[in-house]
C-alpha cells in the first residue's frame, strides 16, 4: 500500500502540479486516481472499478471520502459546478451523453470526468476548441482537488 501512495505522491507533486500543458496534467492526475482506485478496488478493468466506486459508501472508500472533501471545497465546489453546467459530455463513439444532475450526482461526475478521460486518450479532444479545453479544464481542477484531499486523509 505505502508503495502505491508514493507513486500517487510523486505523480501528483512532481509531474501533475509541475505541468504547463492542462491535457497533459490531466493525464497525470488520471494516473494517479486510477491507481488507487486500481489499488483498493481489486478489480481488473476500468469499468470493473468505476462501477465499483459508483457503490461504495462514505466509509468503504478513500476515493469517496476524499471526493466529499473535494466538493465540500471552495474550489471543488466551482469547478463541479462548471461542468454540471457544462453538461451534456458527449462521446466520441456515439454512446449516450451524460448529463450531471447537481454537484450531489457523483456517479454522473465521474462517469463525465472518465468519458473526458476517454475522449482524450482516443483523440478527440482539441487545444484548439474552447469546450474541449474547459472541460479538461474543469476536470483537472477537480481531480487536482481530489487527489489533493486523498493525501492528506492518508
Amino acid at each position: 500500500m505505502e508503495e502505491v501512495q508514493e507513486r500517487i505522491k510523486d505523480w501528483h507533486h512532481n509531474k501533475a502540479k509541475n505541468e504547463r500543458d492542462p491535457f497533459f496534467r490531466f493525464l497525470c492526475h488520471w494516473i494517479c486516481f486510477n491507481a488507487w482506485l486500481d489499488y483498493q478496488s481489486g478489480e481488473r478493468t476500468d469499468r470493473q472499478m468505476l462501477e465499483w466506486l459508483k457503490v461504495q459508501s462514505l466509509g468503504s472508500s478513500d476515493l469517496i471520502v476524499s471526493y466529499e472533501v473535494m466538493k465540500n471545497s471552495t474550489d471543488g465546489a466551482r469547478n463541479l459546478q462548471y461542468l454540471v453546467a457544462s453538461c451534456p459530455i458527449r462521446d466520441s463513439k456515439g454512446r449516450p451523453d451524460i448529463n450531471i444532475a447537481s454537484s450531489d450526482d457523483r456517479n454522473n461526475v465521474i462517469e463525465a470526468i472518465y468519458r473526458i478521460r476517454c475522449n482524450l486518450f482516443h483523440g478527440e479532444k482539441q487545444v484548439s476548441n474552447v469546450r474541449d479545453v474547459e472541460l479538461v479544464g474543469y476536470a483537472n481542477r477537480i481531480m487536482t482537488k481530489w487527489i489533493d484531499a486523498l493525501i492528506a486523509y492518508w
